[in-house]
C-alpha cells in the first residue's frame, strides 16, 4: 500500500477503512476519508498529518495520531491487544535480551489494554496538547 511516508512494509486492519501502517521508516494511521468524515471531528480532520492521501485521511505516528486515538480510544487498545498477543505468542529464552524485553513489556501492555476510554484519552490529551494544542482551542471556541 502506498502511503504519505513510502511503502508499506506491515499494515495493521482496526476497522473497516481504518489502518495503521508501517514503512522502512516511518508510518502512522490513515482513515479512508468516507469513514473519516462519518467517525472523526471536522478539526480532527483538518488537523491530520501530512493530510489526506490516497482517499486517506493520514495520522502520523509521531505527531499526529493522538488525535485520532483521542477521538477513538478503542483504535488504540486495538493495537496494544496486538502487540500484546505478539509478546505473550512469542517463544524466548527469559535471560536474553528479547526474553528480558518481553518481561517488561507484557505486564505494561496488560495495563495499557485495560485502560478505560477516558484513561487512554487522558494519556494522549498530553501528546495532543504538545504537537496541535489547536485542537483543544477549537473546541473551547465550539462549547
Amino acid at each position: 500500500m502506498n502511503t504519505p511516508w513510502g511503502q508499506s512494509q506491515s499494515i495493521e486492519s482496526i476497522g473497516r477503512g481504518i489502518r495503521w501502517v508501517s514503512t522502512a521508516s516511518h508510518g502512522g494511521l490513515m482513515v479512508a476519508v468516507g469513514i473519516a468524515k462519518k467517525v472523526l471531528s471536522e478539526q480532527a480532520i483538518n488537523l491530520a498529518f501530512p493530510g489526506t492521501s490516497g482517499g486517506y485521511v493520514c495520522f502520523e505516528e509521531d505527531c499526529s495520531y493522538a488525535i485520532a486515538f483521542h477521538e477513538h480510544p478503542e483504535w488504540k487498545r486495538h493495537l496494544d491487544r496486538k502487540v500484546l498477543a505478539e509478546w505473550q505468542c512469542s517463544n524466548l529464552e527469559p535471560d536474553s535480551y528479547m526474553g528480558k524485553a518481553k518481561a517488561e513489556a507484557v505486564p505494561k501492555l496488560i495495563a495499557e489494554t485495560s485502560k478505560s476510554d477516558n484513561a487512554i484519552r487522558e494519556d494522549m490529551r498530553a501528546a495532543v496538547a504538545a504537537w496541535n494544542p489547536e485542537y483543544f482551542a477549537a473546541k473551547l471556541e465550539v462549547a
